[in-house]
Parts: C-alpha cells; structure tokens; sequence
C-alpha cells in the first residue's frame, strides 16, 4: 500500500509539472575597510587606532612607534594610509572574499539575499534558454556561506537542461540580479565591522567557484 502510495504521488507530482532540483553556489564579501579606516582616522587618536587595527590582524605597529618617538600626527596618518592604500581597488570590488573568512555570520545576511532574490521569479526571463524552468526560489544561505536555490521544472531534467540552468544563474548572480545586488551597501553590524557589499558570483576572484546540484 505505501509502495503505491508512493508511485500515485509521483504520478500526481509529474503531471503538476513539480520536477525540483536545488542549486547551490558561494556567496563572497566585499568589505569596505577603506572607509571604515578613514572613519577611524578621525574618530580616535594613534594610540586607539593603533589597538583596534591590532585588535582586527592589521599592523600599523612600525607607524606607531614612529610616532611614539615624534608624536608628529600628520606623519603617522600618512604611514597609515600608504598602508592601507593598495588594498583599495575599484569601490566594492576590492577585498572580495567567501562569506565563511570574513567573519560575517550566515544568518546576518540570509533574509537579506533570499528576500532581493525572491522579489521577482528570474526564470520568466529563461524561456528562450531553458523552456521547461517555471520557477526559481532562493531558500537558504548555510553556516559556511553557500547560497541554495531551488529549481521546478515542467519536465524532469535531463543532463543539458541541468547543464543550461547553471548557466543562466551564473549569469543572472554576475550580470543580472547579482550585479545590481552588489552594489547595496549593507551596513555593519557594531563598530568593529565595516559596511560590505555581498557577491553571489566571483569567477574572477575564485577559479574554484561552481555552481553545484546538491540535495
């Protein structure tokens, strides 16, 4: 009786059209340590600054003992700056790292990713790419940073079509709802965070990213 319960539901299943596979990619932080070090520049003296960047793994020691021996402000603010200076690259582009290095927990930003993604169903613009996709759904971004979406189809997928659908996300996460996504400014959550930019596609930073089929 269970064995034919179970085939009914999948008969029912396939004539609702509800073929589902769940995608799966690396979510990236860009952080904006830029302006939060400006912002520290002005808020505290060398001293302060000196221990919240060694609180953070930044070393601006050699500048600081500089200006413990002249106290000259204006010198030890320039050391610092030449210091931070080639980590600075075009805007929020620069620092990108996967979500799981940089501190940042899943949860901050889940809602975040899954709510831009979920405003609007991005597979009615796949129709001439990949015909049987009805519906794309983000449903979750894991503990080490992977971003999970969940995929219907009219029929069940065959290699191609599987093949196609991870090529139309890749470009939607780099070109399409990604790019415009990247570009809002989430804030940090207490003051030792800087604002950061999340980044569902980094091929250029990655050359292991992927996107994956998974469970």
């Amino acid at each position: 009786m269970k064995i034919r319960r179970f085939q009914e539901f999948n008969e029912d299943a396939a004539k609702a059209g509800e073929f589902k596979k769940k995608f799966s990619s690396p979510l990236y932080v860009s952080q904006d340590w830029e302006g939060f070090w400006e912002k520290q520049m002005r808020d505290k003296d060398p001293k302060e600054f000196n221990d919240k960047a060694e609180d953070l793994g930044w070393d601006f020691s050699e500048a600081y003992s500089n200006w413990e021996q002249d106290h000259d402000d204006d010198k030890f603010w320039e050391a610092c700056n030449k210091i931070i200076s080639p980590n600075r690259g075009a805007g929020f582009y620069s620092n990108k790292e996967r979500l799981e290095n940089t501190g940042i927990e899943a949860d901050e930003i889940k809602n975040i990713v899954i709510d831009s993604f979920n405003e609007d169903d991005l597979a009615q613009y796949a129709k001439d790419r990949v015909p049987t996709l009805t519906s794309l759904k983000a449903l979750d971004v894991d503990v080490s940073g992977m971003f999970k979406v969940e995929a219907t189809f009219s029929e069940e997928p065959n290699e191609e079509v599987i093949k196609k659908t991870k090529e139309y996300l890749a470009g939607q996460y780099s070109d399409g709802w990604g790019e415009g996504f990247e570009q809002q400014e989430q804030k940090g959550n207490d003051e030792d965070q800087p604002d950061y930019y999340i980044n569902a596609w980094a091929k250029d930073k990655d050359k292991n990213w992927q996107i994956t089929v998974v469970k």
